[in-house]
């Protein structure tokens, strides 16, 4: 199944085969802005569905009949809540975006909810700027954090416990006012693909935190990471259009293609 979206909050769910509309879904509209979807992914078992939209709320549908199972509400008072990831073994939901707390207002946070009840397990506050980078590793062990001026930073799934920060090379804003933004792929359970704003590209170590692997951009913005599942290969959507499939351990590119 795939689902596609509309700004309005109407999701439709398609078979990924033929095209063909098994469900319509609609977003409650309850405030202003809310109706929104802003992500949105399936349980692993492919049973339910989960979405999000601005201001913090999470819907989980079922998909036998189409129906909202349940609404569920980020534990931090949420201005934007921008990315949703769900772990390997499909037991942790995991969200980020803009705190509207006083405490934090404006600041980045990530929340990371039994998938199964909505309770929540931990939360992480304490960024200065907005969260929009989630991913589990493989195993699940770790979850790597990343958004506008944040460096990626590793934690432990399970408690939230911070391990480390990822010493990338990206370098800061050329101009006042500008933003790093950070995009990331786990290469296996123990890399880290990272790219930036800034034109750089580059394989970490998960265990230290250390760059390996640096890649020759020529300068290129990096609007999206994606890793292949034998972890030898990474691609990298540049703000040319163009997409580079590169290997991983050499930084050699393997093949390139132009969007049209």
């Amino acid at each position: 199944m795939v689902s596609v979206g509309a700004a309005d909050g109407r999701i439709a769910i398609l078979d990924s085969h033929t095209g063909y509309r098994l469900h319509s879904l609609a977003l409650p509209k309850v405030r202003e802005r809310s109706g929104n979807a802003t992500g949105a992914l399936f349980s692993r078992d492919g049973k339910r569905f989960f979405t999000t939209e601005y201001q913090g709320s999470i819907y989980v549908y079922e998909l036998t009949g189409g129906k909202l199972e349940g609404t569920w509400q980020s534990p931090v008072p949420t201005r934007d809540l921008l990315a949703i990831t769900l772990s390997p073994q499909g037991d942790q939901l995991a969200v980020a975006g803009i705190s509207a707390s006083e405490a934090n207002r404006m600041g980045g946070f990530v929340a990371v909810l039994d998938s199964t009840s909505g309770e929540t397990l931990y939360v992480i506050d304490d960024f200065e700027h907005a969260v929009n980078q989630l991913s589990f590793s493989p195993d699940g062990s770790l979850l790597l954090l990343a958004g506008t001026d944040n460096p990626p930073r590793l934690i432990d799934a399970s408690t939230g416990r911070p391990l480390l920060e990822l010493r990338h090379h990206c370098p800061p804003p050329s101009e006042p006012y500008r933003s790093s933004f950070f995009e990331t792929a786990f290469l296996g359970s123990r890399s880290v693909a990272v790219a930036c704003s800034g034109g750089v590209a580059q394989v970490c170590d998960a265990s230290q935190g250390d760059c390996r692997v640096l890649f020759d951009l020529r300068l290129l913005t990096v609007t999206g990471v994606a890793a292949h599942p034998n972890g030898r290969h990474v691609a990298f959507l540049e703000n040319n259009r163009s997409v580079t499939l590169w290997d991983a351990q050499t930084a050699e590119p393997r093949l390139s293609r132009r969007l049209p």
